[in-house]
Order: C-alpha cells, then sequence, then structure tokens
C-alpha cells in the first residue's frame, strides 16, 4: 500500500485554566487559551479500495497525458507549466465528462453543477457522496472525494505525479474527517483540516465552484491583479482623486513601473523627479504638484525615495488575501467600477475585506486608477500595511 490514511477527529481538550471555549460547526467543543491536546485515530484505506482509486486517477490523468508530455517544463525540479497549457489540459479532462478546476482558482470549474447540487443537499445534513479533480500548476491531479453525512465531511485526497517517463503514479492518499467545512452562498468550497492555533500553519483548502462572469476574471487579470496586495496599499486604503489619504506613494511607484515595464525599477533608493513623476501621472490623477507634496521628494537632488520590496522593508504577513472582482459596472465610455473582494485562504473566508476601484480604461489600452474605497459592511479583516518610503 503506498499510505494509510488518517482520520482526523478534531477534539481537543484543555489543561488548566481557560478564559474562553467555542463550539465549531459540528459541535466539537475548541479551547482558545491554555494547553491543548488533540486526540485522533487511524483510519486504514484498504488494498482493494486503494487500488481502485489509483485505477480511477491514471484513468482521469490519462486523458491529458499527451498534452503534459508536449508542455514546456523548463529545467527546474518543480517546473511550472504556461497557463494556457494547464487550461488545455483541464479542457480535455473536462471534455471526458470529469468535474474539473485549476489550483489557482484562475479558470472556472467544468460540469460544476452537478458538484453544486451535492453540495447544497449535504448543508441541508443529507448524506450525498460527490468528487471532482484539480490541475496543479506543474500538471500534476489531485482527486477529492468527498462522503457527507449528519453535517460532517470525510475527505479521502489522492495526489498524481508523473515520473521522468512521464508516466503516472499516485503520490499521496489520505482520508480525514475534516474538523470544519462551509459552502458559502458565493460559491465557494472550503474546508479545514485541523484547527491551528495562531493560524501558524494554514490548514484550509479553497475552490470556487459556481463560475464567475468571463468579464470579471478578465478586469480581475488585467488590472486588479498584477498590483495585488502586497507591495503597495493602493486597494488597501480609501483615496480619491481630492485626498491621497494614506496612499504610499513611493512604493506604489514600484508596482506601476513593474506593471508597465516587466521588471522591477534600476534603482537603490533615489528616482530621478522626471522619471517618477511621468509614470505616476500616467497611473494616477494627481498633478505634479500634489506628488511633490505627498510622496517623499527629495527637493535637493530632484529625487523621489525608493525602497526596493526586501528583507526588513515590507510588512510581515504570512499569506495575503487575493483580489476577486465579483462585479462591475461601465459608468462611461473608459470609467469602470469594479467590486473587488480579498479571499483569504489561511482565513478561510471567501470575503475577508471588499473594496470599490474605480479605473479608466484609456482608447489605447492604459489604464488609470482614479479611487478606492473599502466597503465597511464587509471590512472584515483588512491587511495591515507597512510602508517601506515614510513621509
Amino acid at each position: 500500500m503506498i499510505s494509510l490514511g488518517i482520520l482526523s477527529i478534531g477534539l481537543l481538550y484543555g489543561c488548566g485554566k481557560t478564559n474562553e471555549n467555542r463550539t465549531s460547526d459540528a459541535g466539537q467543543e475548541i479551547v482558545e487559551s491554555g494547553e491543548t491536546i488533540k486526540e485522533s485515530k487511524e483510519e486504514v484505506i484498504s488494498e482493494e479500495e486503494e487500488n481502485d482509486i489509483v485505477a480511477e486517477v491514471t484513468k482521469a490523468a490519462a486523458t491529458y497525458r499527451d498534452l503534459y508530455v508536449e508542455a514546456e517544463k523548463g529545467e527546474a525540479t518543480n517546473a511550472v507549466i504556461s497557463e494556457e497549457a494547464i487550461f488545455a489540459m483541464a479542457e480535455r479532462m473536462a471534455e471526458a465528462g470529469y468535474t474539473v478546476t485549476c489550483d489557482g482558482n484562475d479558470r472556472n470549474m467544468d460540469h460544476w453543477e452537478v458538484l453544486d447540487a451535492a453540495l447544497l443537499r449535504a448543508q441541508q445534513g443529507d448524506s450525498v457522496s460527490a468528487d471532482f479533480y484539480s490541475i496543479a500548476a506543474y500538471g500534476g491531479l489531485h482527486y477529492y472525494h468527498m462522503d457527507f453525512a449528519d453535517g460532517e465531511l470525510k475527505l479521502t485526497t489522492a495526489e498524481m505525479d508523473w515520473s521522468e517517463e512521464s508516466d503516472p503514479y499516485l503520490s499521496y492518499l489520505e482520508r480525514i474527517t475534516v474538523y470544519r467545512w462551509e459552502y458559502t452562498e458565493k460559491g465557494w468550497l472550503i474546508w479545514e483540516k485541523e484547527p491551528s492555533k495562531n493560524m501558524e500553519m494554514d490548514r484550509h483548502s479553497l475552490f470556487r465552484i459556481k463560475p464567475l462572469d468571463d468579464t470579471a476574471r478578465m478586469l480581475c487579470k488585467t488590472y486588479i491583479e498584477p498590483i495585488g496586495y502586497a507591495m503597495t496599499n493602493l486597494f488597501l486604503t480609501d483615496w480619491s482623486a481630492e485626498d491621497c489619504n494614506d496612499l504610499a506613494l513611493n512604493d506604489t511607484y514600484g508596482i506601476f513601473y513593474f506593471y508597465k515595464n516587466g521588471e522591477n525599477p534600476p534603482y537603490e533608493s533615489q528616482v530621478p523627479a522626471l522619471e517618477w513623476e511621468t509614470l505616476m501621472t500616467e497611473f494616477l490623477p494627481f498633478s505634479v504638484d500634489t506628488l511633490k507634496r505627498e510622496a517623499v521628494y527629495e527637493e535637493e537632488q530632484d529625487t523621489y525615495e525608493w525602497k526596493a520590496w526586501g528583507y526588513g522593508s515590507g510588512m510581515a504577513y504570512p499569506s495575503l488575501p487575493f483580489p476577486e472582482v465579483v462585479s462591475w459596472k461601465q459608468e462611461e465610455d473608459q470609467i469602470w467600477i469594479l467590486e473587488v473582494e480579498g479571499v483569504s485562504k489561511e482565513e478561510g473566508m471567501d470575503c475577508a475585506f471588499a473594496h470599490e476601484v474605480t479605473i479608466e480604461i484609456q482608447e489605447d489600452g492604459n489604464v488609470r486608477y482614479c479611487s478606492n474605497h473599502l466597503i465597511p459592511e464587509k471590512k472584515k479583516s483588512v491587511p495591515r500595511y507597512q510602508a517601506r518610503s515614510e513621509n
């Protein structure tokens, strides 16, 4: 046998005095403070069942083996295959009738309706089984079989890798009863393998089941994802053309430079003013006078401060949310208002916070960011940002 599955019960018992207890969705008591002990027991996957799983996953992988063989993988040990090639693999599996998505949640799930129906029944407490596949960025295949009963989820996970000869083999097999699961109104399936105190180890898995609008995906991929939440607070604070507020302008320069040129700025500390201002006024609605007043500007040198992202020059945040455009409207020919939600894998939330971004898409395809507004009623967990260049 390749491996033994572990049935993770998720019951924690406190030793000593505790301040507060809480109850999980399945009614399990979890100790918030004090020393805890986790109890678990093993569940053996029989050899016969394991062989059946191997046969099933191998059959699924065979549908796109030729595409994997042909894909450019580079020289790296853990090769990352192009998005186009991964999508082609998913499409091939879909043509064979499989419910399939991609690990990056960057493509709508094929045959999602069957899984959606099963999950809705499971939410009502029905006993139901369902499965789906997810293709990894390196071309491997993940298989998830779910057995729901009385609101609990027993999950069987199998992972298939490729040998040097491009033959599929099972590298991982596990069966657990997850600590917590939910199927959100937005269409995200979220489960937590086991509770992780202070979130020092991520134990969440998130998969979008319901499809996203194609235009929303395009807008997010083109105008929101390249900016993100890591090296700038462009989407983490309120600002407009009339008020820079707490916008870290000097940090934002580096993101815009990379967005336009595909590489980091060729500077260690100071950027010539004319070059800095030309780029910033292209992407933002501020005048040169405003930039000189609000950013870190060195008048004697006629330069703006710039600090690259690196050790000691950025915020410490284990796992940032990723953006998802959930709705959009076009107010004028070139003005678009996008509602964006930050999906947090670390916190297991399909919306940790939300913000409204107004952009101007010009005739030549270039974009200008006009404003950002955090939506108060969805402001649950906004990442903290520490500017690298302070006034």
